[in-house]
C-alpha cells in the first residue's frame, strides 16, 4: 500500500485505519522499484489509502510508483456485515465492456468481472504478457 498507512475519509468500504495522515514520501516510487528487483517479483500488486488532503488525491504519486500493463476491474463486496452493503450489482456484460475498453486502451491483459480482485491471475497473466 502506497501513500500512507492512514486513510483520509471516515467510509465503511475497508479496514484502512482513520488516523492524521503521514507526509507522501517522495522516495517511495524508487523504494518500491527496488524492492521489487530485490524480491526477484514477477508482478506487485499496488494499492493505496484515499488522499483527499492531496490536491490531486495521490493520483500523480501513484503514477510515478507504477511500467502498468494489466488492469482488473471487481465489484465491491463488504469484508464485514460492519461494512457498506452493497447497493447495486454490475451485471456480467458491463464489465464484458469495461474490459473491452482497457483493451482497446492498451493494456495487455484485462480480468473484470464481479469475482475479480486485485491480484486475480496476476501470475498467469504474466505468463501471457512476459512469455
Amino acid at each position: 500500500m502506497i501513500l500512507g498507512k492512514n486513510c483520509t475519509r471516515n467510509c465503511k468500504f475497508c479496514n484502512v485505519t482513520k488516523a492524521p495522515v503521514e507526509k507522501v514520501n517522495p522516495e517511495e516510487p524508487k523504494n518500491v522499484a527496488n524492492a521489487v528487483k530485490e524480491l526477484g517479483l514477477k508482478y506487485v500488486v499496488i494499492t493505496s489509502v484515499t488522499r483527499d488532503d492531496l490536491p490531486d488525491g495521490g493520483a500523480g504519486h501513484f503514477a510515478k510508483v507504477i511500467g502498468c500493463n494489466m488492469l482488473t476491474i471487481g465489484q465491491y463486496l463488504p469484508p464485514s456485515k460492519e461494512h457498506l452493503p452493497v447497493l447495486e450489482y454490475v451485471h456480467p456484460d458491463t464489465f464484458d465492456k469495461y474490459k473491452k475498453i482497457a483493451l482497446d486502451l492498451g493494456f495487455e491483459f484485462v480480468a473484470s468481472g464481479p469475482l475479480v480482485r486485485s491480484s486475480y491471475n496476476a501470475n498467469e497473466a504474466t505468463k501471457l504478457i512476459v512469455g
